[in-house]
């Protein structure tokens, strides 16, 4: 069995604008980031640093994932981490709750399993509500606060 194995998240200076209110956004994680002890990694060349799509080896998969949004809120807030499995929503990690430290902040998470069959992809997308319905929302540029993790076992 070979184990392969990545984290993904963003760079530490850019955030990702432009999120769209009650839409599915694929979240822009990548392995080559170093932020203030924090680093990238793809063990196995599984993730797409462009595509932002994980294609595990055949067998079991299992993935952590957890999203930190701003300008998120309003009435019916809605906030998920959702993972679409070959463009299909597979998975929600359900969230929203906002900090009160940070006014229209929310953040949800996503664990879950799989046995993959080496053509299987993984996309690791946001779906939010905005805080006042009109405005994109967007991700901060931690990858502390936002990251993608993943790990096949292969067969």
């Amino acid at each position: 069995m070979t184990i392969k194995t990545f984290r993904a998240g963003p760079d530490g200076s850019t955030p990702q604008t432009g999120i769209p209110n009650a839409s599915y956004t694929t979240v822009h994680g990548r392995t080559d980031f170093s932020y203030l002890g924090v680093s990238g990694f793809d063990t196995g060349g599984e993730w797409d640093n462009t595509t932002f799509t994980w294609t595990p080896q055949a067998g079991p998969v299992e993935w952590d994932f957890q999203v930190w949004a701003m300008d998120f809120g309003g009435t019916n807030a809605n906030l998920t981490a959702t993972v679409f499995k070959n463009g299909v929503d597979f998975q929600a990690g359900i969230g929203g709750a906002q900090v009160n430290t940070f006014v229209n902040t929310g953040s949800a998470q996503n664990s879950g399993k799989d046995v993959a069959n080496g053509a299987d992809t993984y996309q690791f997308k946001i779906y939010m509500t905005t805080a006042d319905g009109l405005n994109n929302g967007w991700l901060n540029a931690d990858p502390r606060h936002i990251w993608i993790i993943g790990r096949s076992f292969g067969t």
